[in-house]
């Protein structure tokens, strides 16, 4: 079965009209009290004509409090807000339970209902999508700890179907700025190095119904850095890998890691060249072998870290070159008990694209589903490296990203070379791309950035879905 979506009595036809409906209070609410803080329109006009018509400020009581009201003013229309809100979630509701008994009467389960069949079927709202832009770090930063802010979207909808084409990124994101500031470092009594604690704060938000929503998200958390000195760490922003500085060797091969492919000491070693503590891990060429190293996770032996399913993560490793070789390509990858490559869980870096500096590489990416529940992490030369030349390895880690909001971005922060100390700063911008408007609606009336659900998306001829129908 399936719920009838567009059409007479559809259930988006339905909504549609109430969404116009609660568009054309917002926009009399606008005039009258509109929502950036330098407009003179609406009641401002009066004060602003009054101003430049006299040259002075008016001090006449009843106008400076007519602006000082406008808030109030502009909000005696929000009864009729609640109600449209609360007939648009009876609507879905009862709708969608009509033609599916739901677990329980409520907006998240028939909005996981509604995208279950929707992905099922083809049918797609049009896409939102949003930029978030470039780190950018205070240059009075004593360490240089590295920030990253990812839209990743998961892929399960309802009892692990996943979506027929995956929604790129996550779609209620807030366009906003985020700030990360180190509040608590080595100084802290119970803070390790490579540990510091940091705040994330958002801009302001506004309740859903609010004529100035979608403003920022309010964000306001703590997060700790990850760091390869962390072992095994079970909470987001902790490293799930062991002994991944490499600081431990036994004959020239990292404890807690399996050498599969080629000899110690000739081809594996350690290095006193590091980017973080003392040691790291040598790949050495000699033209022909595809070196090869392995971590199982969920594993005694390796780390009694574990991949989750729909999960986004941070890999991160920072590389540089040494020597003088022209060919050679490293990949550090999870794979399964078979040794396939989990998904797009991977990432290749050629020797050539690397400095005499450690530079981060990795990726941000969501696990699989139904991801086995021992993996492995591994690193190797798919192009054997020339005989003159070392790939070095160190700080590898692998943390699950933290959630400003279960339909909100994920961010992490890894730790450099130099330790954070706490006023350290670094902000991150999220910019609108397109936002289509039934999803811009679904979310203010139903809270999907704080639940997470999403429908599927697309664009042009895609949509089957229409924005005109909000009329």
């Amino acid at each position: 079965m399936a719920v009838t979506l567009t059409g007479t009595g559809g259930l988006f036809t339905r909504l549609g009209k109430l969404f116009g409906l609660a568009k054309t209070i917002r926009t009399h609410q606008q005039a009258i009290a509109p929502t950036s803080a330098t407009a003179t329109s609406g009641v401002r006009t009066i004060y602003s004509v009054f101003a430049s018509t006299t040259g002075t400020l008016p001090m006449a009581t009843d106008l400076v409090q007519a602006v000082a009201n406008e808030d109030i003013v502009a909000d005696a229309s929000l009864g009729t807000l609640v109600g449209i809100k609360a007939a648009a979630e009876r609507t879905l509701i009862e709708m969608v339970d009509a033609d599916t008994k739901l677990p329980t009467k409520t907006v998240p389960e028939a909005m996981r209902e509604l995208a279950f069949q929707m992905n099922r079927d083809g049918e797609k709202v049009a896409v939102s999508s949003f930029t978030i832009g470039a780190t950018s770090y205070n240059a009075a930063n004593t360490g240089n700890a590295v920030v990253i802010v990812s839209d990743e979207a998961p892929k399960i909808i309802k009892n692990n179907v996943v979506f027929a084409t995956k929604v790129a990124g996550q779609p209620y994101l807030r366009a906003e700025t985020l700030t990360f500031s180190c509040a608590e470092d080595t100084k802290t009594a119970g803070v390790a190095s490579g540990s510091e604690v940091w705040t994330v704060t958002g801009d302001r938000s506004f309740p859903n119904l609010d004529r100035r929503w979608r403003a920022g998200s309010g964000t306001a958390m703590r997060m700790t850095a990850t760091c390869g000195d962390q072992d095994a760490g079970g909470s987001p922003g902790l490293n799930l890998l062991t002994n991944s500085d490499f600081e431990v060797f036994a004959s020239d091969v990292p404890v807690s890691w399996e050498l599969v492919t080629g000899t110690a000491t000739t081809h594996v070693a350690s290095s006193t060249t590091a980017q973080r503590g003392s040691y790291a891990l040598k790949f050495i060429g000699d033209g022909s072998t595809l070196t090869k190293v392995r971590q199982r996770m969920n594993y005694g032996s390796g780390t009694y870290g574990k991949l989750k399913g729909d999960t986004l993560y941070l890999l991160s490793a920072w590389l540089r070159q040494e020597g003088t070789a022209v060919a050679g390509t490293l990949r550090i990858s999870f794979r399964d008990q078979t040794d396939t490559v989990l998904g797009s869980m991977t990432v290749s870096v050629a020797w050539g694209s690397l400095t005499t500096s450690y530079v981060r590489h990795g990726f941000a990416v969501v696990s699989p589903v139904n991801i086995p529940d021992e993996t492995d992490l591994v690193i190797e030369l798919t192009t054997a490296l020339t005989a003159t030349g070392s790939i070095l390895i160190d700080e590898v880690t692998v943390c699950e990203m933290q959630r400003l909001a279960a339909g909100g971005p994920g961010v992490a922060i890894v730790a450099g070379s130099t330790d954070s100390r706490r006023g350290d700063l670094a902000t991150v911008a999220i910019s609108n791309n397109t936002v289509g408007e039934m999803n811009l609606e679904l979310d203010r009336m139903f809270g999907l950035y704080e639940s997470g659900i999403f429908l599927p998306s697309g664009t042009g001829t895609n949509v089957t879905v229409a924005d005109a129908l909000i009329s």
